[in-house]
């Protein structure tokens, strides 16, 4: 075999000397057709030498700088990190990847063969790297004459996961093929099986790992899969952009009856099995428009995670947090200020509509809002105006036409459609549940309210947080206006305008006039007149009677006889101070001449919603 190219040559160049020209028995296009053989024989001899030598040298080169396999225990795979209220009932998650791990044994046959028969048939058969594939691969690129066909197995998957990167370079594919033959060494089948059906398969839609898919597009375990759905979770992950379920439904379910012939080729199901998975329908779960519940107490947890243990712990680390909210409270406030909301909204009538389009084919348009799966009664949907008459409109949403009737504008005081819409306007609707059962659900016209709410449920005996709204929409506004809210102080402050008087040699006794009085303002003029809520003045009045009644005027007069800086200066004393024994001691100490038998009535302490009997300010 050494010999064999100087052979070539010398026989190459007998046929081309004059004396083999004219003796050569064969005719000239036979023996040019040998000579071009010879001529490809030798020109792969040196490609196949250079091709070996590269491949020696960067194999040599991968394996001193290959990630060691034994660092696999100390990787930390993206997990969820889920938010649970009182109850343990699942409020929100939080991470980059939405993944759920599977124990090693945990993975179904069912789904276990689908993954097997389409992506490493001879999986339990070869050592890391199937040598038939390769070859079979080598020979489709050459005829191809480009990269048509690869050989990666599952364990070379695995591999390229967890230590590499997908950038297609030489160099990379022999690292991958290093690593899978270490992997085989140190780790079982069921172990890299497990490994990659948890770490290295993306599903699409931000689902990674089997289990996350099974839940977010079937809505059950891995476990309870049916043959059908094992075959499409195990076809998506080749080009999950692609093979998206709600936008290409009909290549995912081609590429599923490519997991089923490729089953059946394998022997892993009977022919009845295989015929009535591929006759079987593409049943995902319906995507429906997003209404986290206690979206803004959530943001509030987020935060606190995120300041507390880092936002890698909070994305990555799996935590599991259990919170002081009731979901059933939780879901009555939001219901609560969403009503009233919009029924002062309503109230103020119709502002119009929030959009118009101009076009000809309005039944045709398709607006983005309308990809959120199925219409749900008590939801809202954008909706576009297709015609407006005196006693009815024709609105569509999605692919459906409804039918505006004036109980569905009864709130605006109109009794005419087209004195509200005219076609090509969008607006909001909602679908109403008819009264009667059977019924079709009513379409009423809404809008946004511009004004915003907040809402907090405390549990006086503990503190604890039971439900927290922030605003009208979450989506619409992130601004938490229970807890970012800087509100006035009011009339709570009047306590440390008494307060600072009585350090400073005022009684209760002292009186004040209460009338009309202008004091130097912002402007630097006199342009600041205070008034009282009740827009009287009582004139000459006792500080006693001033703090009970709240007097604005008063309480202004007094606190520019006091000096606003000594005013300022006392709540940073206050907890130091007891004020409130002051306060108390002018609402219920009395003169010994007023004072009676009878025990003294019952009074509302300045603290809001705490009504007490003087007693009572001893707990």
């Amino acid at each position: 075999m050494e010999n064999a190219p100087d052979s070539d040559l010398r026989q190459v160049a007998e046929e081309l000397t004059p004396a083999s020209r004219s003796s050569a028995s064969p005719s000239g296009p036979e023996r040019r057709r040998r000579l071009g053989r010879r001529l490809r024989y030798l020109a792969i001899y040196p490609l196949v030498t250079a091709l070996v030598a590269a491949a020696v040298g960067v194999a040599v080169a991968a394996s001193i700088h290959r990630p060691q396999v034994e660092t696999l225990d100390e990787l930390a795979p993206r997990l969820v990190t889920t938010l649970y209220d009182r109850h343990q009932q699942l409020l929100h998650t939080y991470a980059h990847e939405n993944r759920i791990l599977l124990e090693e044994g945990e993975l179904p046959e069912r789904l276990r063969n689908a993954v097997i028969a389409i992506e490493d048939a001879r999986f339990f058969q070869h050592g890391g790297v199937d040598l038939r594939s390769f070859f079979r691969s080598v020979r489709v690129n050459l005829r191809e004459r480009r990269w048509a066909e690869g050989f990666s197995t599952i364990t070379m998957q695995v591999a390229r996961g967890l230590f590499l990167t997908r950038k297609k370079t030489l160099r990379r594919k022999f690292e991958e093929i290093l690593l899978a033959v270490e992997l085989e060494k140190q780790l079982s089948k069921q172990q890299i099986l497990t490994l990659y059906c948890n770490l290295t398969t993306n599903l699409s839609q931000g689902n990674y790992g089997f289990e996350a898919g099974a839940r977010s597009y079937f809505n059950k375990s891995v476990g309870e899969l049916t043959l059908a759905e094992a075959a499409t979770l195990a076809g998506i992950p080749q080009q999950p952009t692609y093979f998206n379920v709600y936008a290409r439904p009909e290549a995912v379910k081609r590429r599923r009856n490519a997991v089923l012939d490729r089953m059946l080729e394998q022997g892993s199901i009977t022919p009845d099995e295989h015929e009535a998975a591929r006759n079987e329908p593409l049943l995902v779960v319906k995507r429906r428009p997003t209404t986290d519940l206690g979206a803004y107490f959530s943001e509030e947890v987020r935060r606190f995670l995120a300041a507390t243990y880092g936002t890698t712990a909070l994305y990555d680390a799996g935590l599991r947090v259990s919170t002081t909210l009731d979901a059933g409270i939780q879901r009555a406030a939001e219901t609560a200020l969403r009503d009233q909301l919009l029924r002062l909204d309503h109230a103020l009538g119709w502002r119009g509509a929030k959009d118009h389009l101009e076009d000809d084919h309005l039944e045709a348009i398709t607006l983005p809002s309308w990809s959120g799966g199925e219409l749900m009664p008590g939801e809202w949907y954008e909706g576009i105006v297709v015609a407006s008459s005196g006693r009815s409109a024709r609105i569509k949403i999605a692919d459906e036409l409804f039918e505006l009737t004036p109980e569905g504008f009864a709130w605006t005081r109109r009794t005419r459609p087209d004195e509200l819409l005219k076609r090509g306007d969008v607006a909001w609707f909602r679908l109403k549940p008819a009264a009667e059962d059977g019924r079709e659900p009513i379409l009423v016209l809404e809008q946004e309210p511009e004004m915003e709410g907040a809402v907090v449920v405390l549990e006086s005996s503990t503190g604890a947080v039971r439900a927290m709204v922030g605003g009208w929409d979450y989506r619409r506004s992130e601004f938490n206006r229970v807890t970012q809210t800087r509100r006035q102080a009011g009339s709570a402050f009047k306590l440390f305008v008494y307060g600072a008087a009585l350090e400073n040699g005022f009684t209760a006794a002292d009186a004040l006039f209460d009338g009309p009085v202008a004091l130097r303002g912002a402007d630097a003029g006199e342009s600041y007149s205070p008034r009282n809520d009740s827009r009287r003045y009582y004139g000459v009045v006792t500080l006693r009677r001033a703090l009970e009644q709240s007097i604005n005027v008063t309480s202004v007069k007094l606190l520019d006889v006091v000096g606003v800086e000594r005013v300022i200066d006392l709540p940073g004393a206050a907890a130091s101070r007891p004020i409130c024994h002051h306060i108390r001691r002018w609402l219920w100490d009395r003169p010994a001449s007023a004072r009676s038998s009878s025990p003294p009535p019952t009074r509302r302490s300045p603290i809001r919603g705490f009504t007490s009997s003087p007693t009572s300010w001893k707990r």
